[in-house]
């Protein structure tokens, strides 16, 4: 039996389990933040996937971090991009090892965010509303609200993969395909695989940096965590509009069928140790917290939860937290130029390129800023 407390998030998430609790249940672990408290709205769009980013230099075996020079006189900002080294492999460390014991001061990333302000005991009272949330309104089940021939589909692997628990045809059609994916993997993933592709990627180089600075005894200095709450009233009322909505896309249900149909040909030949096969492109997650927000902006249903409302507030919160964030990581970084000859400095690549990006903004400050060989 697929027990409901496997669904990633329910434990952790306070709004969005309350609204359909919809992420599947593979995708949602691999993006889980290390507080399970914090709901960090926007935190998965912060970084791109390991996938997306620019490919690593490899050096005798070992990826080479990248370094941004920052510098205005004599006095230094080394920039390293905090990332997973690649599969396999782990970080060569001898030049920003160097880097540190030549500097002053390390400084590493804070965090910034926005939090529903209802309190983690309170939204684990909130679980067994959610479980409902979840469900199918009205009792139906998976062939009540999908079409013959997607739910045929959805049959074939779920009766080989799941088996005769039937409880996995209660769920809404997002849960239920996170359930099958995740027994597909448990049932056919080879050994040598991890569960997901973060979990195939080396180590962080921020921790690597961090104890290299402890072991030279060079004074480490952490930016702050930045939480802006939002009040989320009535709860539970909200909770109970959810019961009756059934958004279902039939077009993305069977989209990720497809994908998971692949899936279970892509793992069986690697299985056979053959290697001259291609991993199957993971499609759009049915959303259906999405669904209602797009259909609530565009007139087609009220917004009788009072979620849409809400999020928006969210995201006007977590956007001053970031700003915020910034802002003191420019100060912080200036008075560390003025202050030292060099400084070494782990940020996370969203802060190394694109519209949040503190080499920008520092070279708009008149410092003048080296990208690393390769560098976008």
């Amino acid at each position: 039996m697929i027990r409901p407390a496997r669904i990633a998030g329910l434990t952790q998430l306070a709004v969005m389990a309350c609204f359909f609790v919809t992420t599947p249940v593979s995708r949602a672990q691999e993006a889980a933040p290390e507080d399970s408290t914090d709901v960090l709205i926007s935190e998965e769009l912060s970084e791109p996937a390991p996938e997306e980013l620019e490919p690593v230099v490899i050096y005798g075996g070992l990826a080479v971090p990248q370094l941004w020079k920052v510098s205005r006189g004599d006095h230094v900002m080394w920039v390293a991009a905090n990332r997973a080294a690649p599969a396999g492999g782990t970080w060569r460390m001898d030049e920003i090892e160097a880097r540190i014991a030549e500097s002053k001061l390390v400084q590493l990333p804070g965090r910034a965010y926005a939090n529903p302000d209802i309190g983690i005991f309170r939204a684990l009272t909130l679980i067994r509303s959610a479980f409902k949330a979840a469900k199918n309104p009205d009792g139906q089940t998976l062939k009540d609200v999908l079409p013959a021939e997607t739910y045929d589909r959805w049959y074939a692997l779920r009766t080989t993969y799941v088996g005769r628990d039937d409880d996995i045809e209660k769920w809404r059609p997002s849960i239920a395909l996170g359930m099958l994916e995740e027994k597909i993997g448990d049932k056919l993933r080879p050994k040598h695989a991890g569960p997901d592709s973060r979990s195939r990627m080396g180590p962080m180089l921020l921790p690597l940096v961090e104890k290299a600075a402890k072991k030279k005894r060079v004074k480490i200095r952490t930016m702050p965590r930045i939480e802006n709450k939002v009040e989320l009233k009535n709860i539970r009322d909200k909770l109970k509009s959810t019961h009756k909505l059934s958004l279902v896309d039939e077009k993305c249900v069977a989209d990720y069928l497809g994908y998971l149909e692949h899936q279970v040909e892509y793992w069986k030949q690697l299985a056979t140790g053959s290697e001259d096969v291609e991993a199957p492109k993971r499609p759009a997650e049915c959303n259906e917290v999405q669904m209602y927000i797009n259909k609530v902006k565009a007139g087609e249903i009220p917004d009788s939860t009072g979620f849409v409302e809400f999020m928006d507030r969210l995201i006007v919160q977590d956007t001053l937290a970031k700003e915020r964030l910034d802002a003191e990581w420019i100060e912080a970084a200036e008075a560390a130029l003025e202050k030292n000859t060099s400084t070494i400095a782990v940020l996370p690549m969203v802060n190394l390129k694109g519209p949040r990006s503190y080499m920008d903004k520092l070279r708009a400050l008149g410092y003048t800023v080296e990208e690393p060989p390769g560098a976008p």
